[in-house]
This record gives structure tokens, sequence and C-alpha cells, in this order.
């Protein structure tokens, strides 16, 4: 009987030949896109030269994009410049003319500095002073105010700006030009901001009351504190009577620092339960909640929602294409415009809504909803699918006013006046919500689709 011979007896892998096969094939590729492309550059006789040519070679296909004379005469960044200098200018969110000086040092790919006087307000009164206005966009070549948009436009369309630039940037910027913004600090009016005149008193019912599980109605409430027990701790601690602090409750109430635990009252004596806004079920899902609840001076809603529009606004303007399609998410949750964002976003958590217009309200909400999609894109990401789709706007939560607000919640129960979303058997505010009080009545009638 024969032996059986085994695979390797016979068969016998040459690595170094296949090894010198690649090569050979490699570099007869790589000579022949080398005189490919050669005989392109030499080929001038043709007065139209396309900006994008295909090779064919055997089994491969290379497409060769021609840079173009004027593309090459826009690229700063290859010229032999020696710029020691530094372009800056001031700027606003949603300013036609600032995006414009933008997009053209973005073009000639020149480096710069904008400074964004509603991202740092408090640089508006060096522009003032610099300029003797607050009119944006004011470019600056080092130390020397260059002017707006109209002297851009004048010195690039007389052919003189490279020239302009290499005088006024050819040497070592002074200290006396504008500076680049500061990274990670907040303004001094931010970080001092005024404390909330009833905070003594919620601090020291947070302190002393008695926080546990209560059952009432056949329920258990958990969390929660009786009505009674907190106006006797109010006559002890402000040597008041009764009534008094039932006023002093309610105010306490209005500021939404406490909640009825069924939302029935604001503030009553006897057997009534109520929670503090930290200790709401909702709380964990919010994401303007950093830890604690923003004990400061609520602000007026209308100016918290512009300062968070412009904030969003600019981080979008310093990162998405011109066109708004591609977005760098990256880039904005590491942008200092996100980071004022994620800190003003607490002061929505007792603002008041219920002062502000139908219009005013609808502005508000219509803003702040595309905000918070962008930052629901950065912390928990884009939806994938239908039921990922629900998720992401059913869960992702802001507290306003005391509330909590979705955004298919501000989308159905704000914009859509309380309309029933797809495949939904309910509507967002059911009877005795207080939200309902914020609903303006001359809602938008959005397409629930869109």
């Amino acid at each position: 009987m024969e032996r059986s011979v085994s695979l390797s007896d016979n068969f016998y892998v040459d690595v170094p030949s296949i090894g010198k096969f690649i090569r050979d094939r490699s570099n007869s590729f790589s000579a022949a896109i080398v005189n490919r492309i050669s005989s392109l550059k030499e080929n001038t006789s043709n007065e139209f030269q396309p900006k994008v040519t295909e090779i064919h070679l055997s089994g491969l296909k290379v497409i060769v994009q021609v840079k173009s004379i004027e593309d090459d005469e826009n690229d700063f960044s290859n010229k032999e410049f020696n710029f020691k200098g530094r372009i800056s200018f001031f700027s606003k969110s949603n300013c036609r003319d600032c995006g414009a000086v933008r997009s053209f040092f973005r073009e000639k790919r020149l480096k710069f500095v904008e400074i964004n006087i509603d991202v740092y307000p408090l640089r508006e009164k060096e522009l003032i002073e610099r300029t003797g206005s607050s009119i944006v966009p004011q470019i600056f070549f080092n130390e020397k105010l260059f002017g707006g948009l109209v002297a851009l436009n004048s010195l690039r369309n007389s052919g003189e700006f490279e020239k302009r630039l290499k005088e006024m940037l050819g040497k070592k910027c002074p200290e006396n030009a504008p500076c680049p913004p500061v990274y990670g600090f907040d303004d001094p009016e931010d970080v001092n901001e005024q404390i909330d005149e009833m905070i003594g008193i919620v601090r020291v019912l947070r302190h002393r009351l008695p926080i546990q599980d209560r059952l009432t109605r056949m329920k258990i409430v958990k969390n929660c504190i009786a009505g009674s027990e907190m106006v006797d701790i109010m006559i002890q601690h402000l040597d008041c009577g009764r009534k008094k602090a039932i006023e002093v409750g309610k105010v306490i109430a209005r500021k939404h620092f406490i909640h009825h635990v069924f939302g029935e009252n604001d503030f009553e004596d006897g057997n009534n339960f109520y929670r503090f806004l930290e200790h709401e079920a909702f709380i964990p899902k919010c994401f303007n909640f950093r830890g604690s609840v923003n004990d400061c001076e609520p602000k007026l809603a209308v100016m918290v929602g512009q300062k968070l529009t412009k904030l969003m606004s600019a981080a979008l303007e310093s990162y998405a294409s011109e066109d708004r399609h591609h977005v760098d998410y990256v880039g904005i949750s590491n942008s200092e415009e996100f980071r004022r964002y994620v800190n003003l976003a607490q002061d929505l958590q007792r603002c008041d809504i219920l002062p502000l217009s139908p219009d005013e309200k609808l502005a508000f909400f219509l803003n702040l909803y595309n905000a918070m999609v962008i930052h629901a894109v950065i912390r928990v990401g884009c939806p994938e699918g239908v039921i990922d789709r629900r998720n992401f706007f059913g869960d992702f939560q802001y507290i306003i006013g005391g509330h909590p607000y979705s955004l298919t919640t501000i989308k159905n129960g704000i914009l859509r006046s309380n309309r029933r979303q797809p495949y939904s058997l309910v509507k967002p505010f059911g009877h005795g919500d207080r939200r309902l009080e914020i609903k303006p009545k001359g809602a938008v009638f959005l397409s629930p689709r869109c």
C-alpha cells in the first residue's frame, strides 16, 4: 500500500517570487500613472482643460483632479509667504456680511481669528474702543484696522489683496492687536449671578424637612414633603404667622423650587404633598440638569432663548459647511460656543414662560427645538431606524420652567397645539397638565413628519 502524500510534500510556495511579482506590478502601474499625468501637464495646446480626468490602465481606473489656475491663485497656503502676523475680525451670529468675510478667508485658506461678540459679549466694548462703533464685521491685520466687507471687496476686485496682505502681515503681531478669545472661562457677569431671594428659606427647608415616600389616594408618592410640615418650619424660621408662611410657600412654588405631586395647586397648607424639583422622577433624563438645581434668580425666558440661539448659530457657522449640509458635531462638542450653550441651558430650569406673548412663545420653542436636536445628536448620536428615531425624540429632555419637555413634547404639544403624534393614542398634555397653560393659541400646525 502506498503512503498518502501530504500537501506539503508536493506544494511549494516561493514567497520571494510572489513579493517580486507584486513589486514589479506596482512599479509598472506607478510608472504608467506618472507618464499619463505628465502628458496631461505637457498638453497645453487645448484651451479647455478639464478639472477631472480619467486614466484607464489594465484592470485599473485612475481619476485625476487637475487643479485650475484660479484655484491655485486662491490657495495662499502653498505660496511662500512669510506671514508672521495675525488676521482677526469681530463678528456676530446670523450676520450675512460676517459670513461673507468668513467664507472669503476660508476660500483663500488663510488662518484667522474670529471674535464673535454674541459669544464673548465683553469684547463688544473693545470693538467700540477700536472702531468707534459696534458695527460688524471689522477686520484687523495685526493691530491695524482694515475695515469691513466693503473694504475687503474693494481690495479683492482691484487685485491688490495679496500685496496688501504681505505688507501688513510681514511683521510679528504686536501685543496691542486684538487678542484671540480665551477658551474655558466664563464672563464675570455669568459667574457672579444674582442669587434668588428665596434661596435662604429653601435651603433651610431642604435641610430640615423629612423627605420620604407617602401614601395618598391609594398611591405611593416618592420623595415628597407635607405642606403642613413645610408651613411649621417656615413659621419657626421666619418668626411669622401661618398666613404669611403660606404666602411664602406660594412664592417658592411659583419659582419652581417645589411642585405639587399631582400638579393640582401652587401651595396650600394641610395634608398636601409636594416635591422638590431635584427629586422629580424626570430629572435624570434632562440634559440641562447637572447635579443640582440652578439657585440663581430666574432670568427672562426671552433673553435666555435669544442667547442660546446666538450661541448655537455661532457654533454652526464655525463648524458647518457653507450649504449647511455637513456638520462637524465633534468640533461643535469641543467648542467654546457649545460649552457656554450647555452652561446657559441650565437657566431654563426655573425660567417663567407664562408672561411671553404667543409669538414670543413660538419663537422661543422653535429656536430651542432646533438647538436641542443638535445637542441630542452630540450627546446621544444620530438615530438609526424607526425605533431609535422615536426614542431619540422622546427621551431627550430639558427642564423648562420647572417641567420636562422632550423634542416630541415640544413639537406635538407646543408647536402642533397638543396633537397626537403618529401611531399614538394619547396627546402629549393630558387634562390638568400645567404645560397646557404655556401652549400658545396661534400654534404652528406642523406636519407630524417634519
